[in-house]
């Protein structure tokens, strides 16, 4: 039984993790639009070696699929997310 216990506590973190993570990126997302980001990013920031493994057009995709995600969680299911977040 405690094998279990272990498994859903480490669920509940990761959720809990995962969260966090999505209410910080959704303010770098308010940044990208507020700054329009999309329109003004040069795209030799992605020709650096930190950034040269991804493009300028895969770096919008990527926000325009982090917005899909929103909408998912905005149609309940982040709610049932919202409900296994640990509590301390």
């Amino acid at each position: 039984m405690s094998i279990h216990i272990a498994y859903v506590t480490s669920v509940r973190q990761h959720i809990g993790n995962l969260l966090n993570e999505v209410v910080a990126l959704n303010g770098l997302r308010q940044q990208y639009t507020w700054e329009d980001l999309g329109n003004t990013l040069e795209s030799s920031i992605f020709t650096t070696d930190l950034h040269k493994d991804i493009t300028l057009a895969q770096f919008v995709s990527a926000i325009t699929s982090f917005d899909a995600v929103i909408t998912l969680l905005g149609q309940g299911h982040g709610t049932n997310l919202v409900k296994m977040r640990m509590t301390e």
